[in-house]
């Protein structure tokens, strides 16, 4: 896979959120403090000097969350089944699924650990 990185909306950072800023040539891992003024955020969106790994699966079992097959993964009596899009080895979507055995709690968009986080937390995973 070539592009492992995407740059992240406005609306999508909040204190907290896990990131990577280029700073003297080299991209280093922060996370945003609830005291980061949203003008440098906005700043460095725009210079492009921000960027997020897409979701991994050490991110997702770093979660508590156990393979069973590639792509299937469970987490007490809770199913993930993760889908990515490809072209020419560029992501064109990286999609969840999370279910149990009455049915699907989430289906959509997650590219990455911060959404993936927030839903666990209000799935209440």
């Amino acid at each position: 896979m070539e592009n492992k990185y995407f740059t992240p909306d406005i609306e999508d950072i909040h204190a907290g959120y896990e990131c990577e800023l280029l700073l003297y040539a080299e991209w280093d891992p922060i996370t945003v403090k609830p005291y980061t003024a949203l003008e440098s955020v906005v700043k460095c969106i725009k210079d492009k000097i921000i960027r997020v790994p897409y979701l991994t699966k050490e991110q997702i079992e770093a979660e508590g969350w156990k393979e069973t097959s590639i792509n299937h993964y469970t987490k007490k009596d809770i199913f993930l089944k993760v889908y990515i899009g490809y072209l020419h080895d560029e992501i064109l979507s990286f999609r969840i699924s999370i279910y149990n055995a009455e049915g699907t709690l989430f289906k959509g968009e997650c590219k990455d650990i911060n959404t993936f986080r927030k839903l666990c937390k209000l799935l209440h995973i």
